[in-house]
């Protein structure tokens, strides 16, 4: 049996919070330290009322997402796992309308990798629905969520999911490519990794 995948998108491969600071300083001169942004809801992220319903329209408007910068470890990550002969899927919450940027923005990126594109707010239904082994993520409680259904998960370490705990089936790592690494290793390695 094909082992399958689900990989979140925003947070994971590609920077959204990096997409919103390069917009805010254009067009708001705003600046946004993507690495110092500590909640993971976007609303009242400034504290300018101006500006945070500028961050909401942005990431309602499918537009903003043809073009977000893939973090650099991603490339090479996903390659090598749709190598090891994984069913790579992309699950994410961005919204139903921006699924054809979405379509567009992976099909330049990463060319062949994705064998299907999900966007849903029910994210443990949809990995349940294609019985997805592995997940990678950024937001914490889906983390959670996905490792107590006994799915290997992989939480993205952000400043804003710094208070979620490991567990057997959930592992903190530093991006993408680190948690390919760990997908890859022998399943014997991979639990003594989880139990430490």
């Amino acid at each position: 049996m094909r082992r399958t995948i689900a990989i979140d998108l925003d947070g994971v491969i590609y920077n959204l919070l990096q997409g919103l600071s390069d917009h805010l300083m254009q067009a708001h001169r705003v600046k946004l330290d993507p690495e110092s942004v500590t909640q993971y809801s976007l609303a009242g992220l400034t504290g300018n009322e101006v500006v945070d319903r500028d961050i909401i329209d942005r990431i309602r408007d499918p537009r903003f997402y043809a073009n977000l910068p893939a973090y650099p470890d991603a490339h090479d990550a996903l390659y090598a796992l749709k190598a090891a002969g994984f069913c790579v899927v992309a699950v994410t919450r961005r919204p139903p309308a921006a699924q054809q940027a979405t379509l567009l923005a992976l099909g330049r990126d990463f060319p062949d990798v994705f064998s299907q594109v999900y966007t849903t707010k029910y994210k443990l239904r949809k990995l349940r629905a294609i019985r997805a082994q592995y997940g990678i993520e950024d937001h914490g409680d889906t983390a959670v969520e996905f490792a107590r259904d006994r799915i290997w998960t992989y939480l993205i370490a952000r400043p804003y999911n710094r208070g979620v705990p490991e567990s057997r089936f959930l592992k903190r790592v530093e991006g993408v490519g680190a948690a390919a690494k760990y997908i890859l290793t022998p399943l014997s390695e991979r639990l003594e990794a989880h139990s430490a």
